[in-house]
C-alpha cells in the first residue's frame, strides 16, 4: 500500500488527527506532505514480534510441548512452543530486522533529508514534536492539508504545461520556457543563439547605411522582449516553489536545477544587451 501511494503520478497529502504509527505511518510517509494536529501521535518506525515465554506455566500444569514435524524442518514449530530455542530466536530476529530495514529505507527515501536520527528509535511523538523531528511537515487542519494539496496540484500542472498568460508564443519562447522549467539545458534556446550569432556576423559586415542598423536593432529588441517574458515566467514559478516548500517547513525552497536554469537565461540576456551596445557603438562610429 505504501508503494502504491508513493507511485501515484499526482500530488498527495496525508492528514492525521489521531494515531498514525507503525504500519499506518509506513503508508502515510509515501505521501508528498503530512499535516497533523497537535494531539496526533505519529511515528513508531520499527518492527516488533511480541513473545511471552510460557514454559514455566506449562511446567506447573504438567504440559509438555512435543510437536511432530518433517525431517529438517527445525523452524516449523517456531511460535507454537511455550519457549524459543536459540536457533528459533535467531530466525525470528532476522525476520524482524529485514522488515525494519525495509520500513526505515522507505521512510528515509520519502521524507525530507532533515529527518532526525531520533525517529529510528521507533518512538511515537505528538504534533509539534513530530514536526520538529521531520515525521510530519506542519501542524494544521484538514482544510490546511487540502489547501497544500491544491497548491501542489497547481504547481504540478504549471510545470507540466508551461505557458505565459495563455498567449500564443513563438517557437523560440516555447523552447526557452521548457529549458527554464526543467533546468536541464546547458545553454540558451538554440534559435536565440542562432539569432545572436547571425547578429554578430551582420555587425561585422555593416555599412554606414542607417536602414540595416535599424533593422538589426529591431531584431535584437524583439529577442530581448522574448527573453524578458521567459524571465518573468521563470521568476513566478520560482516564487511558487518557495511558497510550496515553505509550507512544508523545508529551509531551502527553490530547486537548484531550476535556479541554474534562470542563471543561464540571464547569461543569454547579457549577450543580447552586449549586441545592442555593439550596434549602437557602430552607428555612432559610422555617423
Amino acid at each position: 500500500m505504501a508503494n502504491l501511494i508513493s507511485d501515484l503520478q499526482v500530488p498527495t497529502a496525508a492528514f492525521v488527527d489521531g494515531v498514525c504509527a507503525s504500519a499506518a505511518y509506513y503508508m502515510a510517509s509515501g505521501a508528498d506532505y503530512i499535516v497533523c494536529t497537535n494531539s496526533a501521535l505519529i511515528g513508531s518506525i520499527g518492527v516488533i514480534a511480541p513473545w511471552v515465554d510460557e514454559s514455566m506455566m506449562y511446567s506447573l500444569i504438567g504440559l509438555k510441548f512435543d510437536p511432530i514435524t518433517n525431517e529438517g524442518a527445525d523452524l516449523k514449530s517456531t511460535g507454537h512452543s511455550p519457549s524459543l530455542t536459540p536457533t528459533q530466536r535467531e530466525y525470528l530476529q532476522g525476520q524482524v530486522n529485514d522488515l525494519a530495514r525495509e520500513f526505515k529505507e522507505f521512510v528515509a527515501a520519502h521524507r525530507p533529508a532533515s529527518l532526525s536520527q531520533e525517529v529510528w528509535r521507533a518512538g511515537a511523538y505528538h504534533g509539534s514534536r513530530a514536526v520538529a523531528l521531520g515525521l510530519a511537515d506542519r501542524i494544521g487542519t484538514l482544510d490546511d492539508a487540502h489547501q497544500i494539496l491544491q497548491l501542489s496540484i497547481q504547481m504540478n500542472d504549471e510545470m507540466n504545461t508551461p505557458q505565459v498568460d495563455n498567449k500564443q508564443m513563438s517557437m523560440e519562447q516555447k523552447e526557452l520556457e521548457t529549458q527554464t522549467s526543467v533546468g536541464s539545458q546547458t545553454q540558451a534556446a538554440p534559435d536565440v543563439q542562432a539569432a545572436l550569432t547571425q547578429l554578430s556576423a551582420d555587425i561585422k559586415s555593416m555599412t554606414s547605411s542607417a536602414a540595416p542598423l535599424a533593422a538589426l536593432e529591431a531584431k535584437v529588441e524583439a529577442l530581448t522582449a522574448e527573453l524578458a517574458k521567459v524571465k518573468e515566467y521563470s521568476e513566478a514559478v520560482n516564487q511558487r516553489y518557495v511558497a510550496l516548500e515553505a509550507s512544508r517547513g523545508t529551509p531551502v525552497g527553490v530547486k537548484v536545477d531550476h535556479k541554474e536554469g534562470l542563471d543561464k537565461n540571464s547569461a543569454a540576456r547579457q549577450r543580447v544587451n552586449e549586441t545592442i551596445a555593439a550596434i549602437k557603438a557602430s552607428r555612432d562610429i559610422s555617423t
